[in-house]
């Protein structure tokens, strides 16, 4: 059963439309991903399901319940802000016991100690948030919103302030919590390697709606529209004329297409395109061979991996021909 649903979502600022009728729903234990580029909509539509933000039409249900329209103190959610948003005044551990006392739970301070283990912060449980690394202080926020127990966590861009080995780090401890707690979970991230690396499907969204809604390795192989199979990892975009109703092998939706596909999506062959050996890497018992090489005109980047005993034989400047795997060819109808 879907334990958070939206239907038709609908957001508009000064005639804008910040979300245009999203409708998507979370599994209960699920981590979904909205990724997109700064604009498309994605902390607005968290920030519906925090009740942060009103929503102009549309639907919210979490556990069944329906929530359109109940004040954010009363959703069953917690959230994790960019910024940590957390009380300088106050320590780690009265941090995480905040939330607590304002709903003047019993038991407070045995949930705070095991909030504290849980996200492995035990001896810095008397610290000042100024006390403690950029990492450490976004576990505490993490702790905090977890503290009472909520159905939903949110998380709006929680990494995007640390540096990228620390960032990675915490990454993989979010996704280890999230697992460990089985909350319900909506991560909110510009960065593609993240949310195809921690998340169980991934919403890409663009110009407030969501192009294509599946699990990581699906939005990588197989996208479904031109945005998402441009915005997610790089491809070669290609303007061409389908031959006897194809490209590169793979049938043609119209007589003109945009063709995708990834530079790894090649192999060498006796004939195909012709290209011509760029640079040559040593790798140990594999060689990677980057290929200069245009299609009609214009310019493809393209590589493949050969045994190095193989490759040895292939310096650069020498002409060789690949063929582009055609199971992963994306073909779109071009614009006329």
């Amino acid at each position: 059963m879907s334990h958070v649903v939206l239907e038709g979502i609908t957001k508009r600022y000064a005639g804008h439309h910040a979300l245009n009728g999203v409708t998507v729903s979370v599994e209960q234990g699920e981590l979904l991903a909205l990724l997109g580029p700064s604009g498309c909509g994605k902390t607005t539509l968290l920030r519906c399901v925090a009740g942060l933000t009103t929503f102009d039409g549309g639907r919210l249900r979490i556990g069944g319940t329906d929530m359109t329209g109940v004040p954010a103190r009363k959703r069953p959610i917690g959230m994790v802000f960019q910024s940590y948003a957390l009380f300088p005044n106050l320590t780690v551990r009265g941090n995480i016991a905040f939330p607590l006392t304002v709903r003047k739970e019993k038991n407070a301070q045995e949930r705070v100690e095991e909030m504290l283990e849980l996200v492995g912060l035990t001896e810095q449980g008397d610290r000042l948030p100024n006390q403690l690394s950029g990492g450490q202080q976004q576990r505490v926020a993490l702790a905090r919103a977890l503290s009472p127990r909520p159905e939903v966590l949110l998380l709006d861009e929680p990494l995007s302030a640390l540096d990228a080995q620390v960032r990675h780090r915490l990454r993989d401890e979010v996704r280890r919590i999230q697992h460990q707690v089985g909350i319900t979970t909506i991560f909110v991230t510009h960065d593609q390697a993240e949310a195809l690396a921690i998340s169980d499907r991934v919403a890409v969204m663009n110009r407030g709606e969501i192009e294509q809604c599946a699990p990581p390795a699906e939005i990588y192989s197989s996208p479904s529209t031109r945005f998402a199979a441009g915005f997610v990892g790089n491809r070669n975009a290609l303007e061409l004329d389908a031959v006897d109703g194809e490209v590169f092998d793979v049938p043609a939706p119209s007589s003109r297409v945009l063709c995708m596909f990834r530079p790894e999506d090649v192999s060498l062959s006796a004939e195909g395109t012709r290209a011509t050996v760029d640079v040559s890497v040593f790798l140990g018992a594999t060689t990677r061979l980057y290929l200069r090489a245009e299609v009609n005109g214009q310019p493809v980047t393209v590589f493949a991996d050969l045994p190095s005993r193989a490759a040895a034989a292939i310096s650069p400047g020498a002409e060789v021909f690949f063929r582009v795997d055609p199971d992963h060819v994306r073909l779109f109808p071009q614009n006329p």
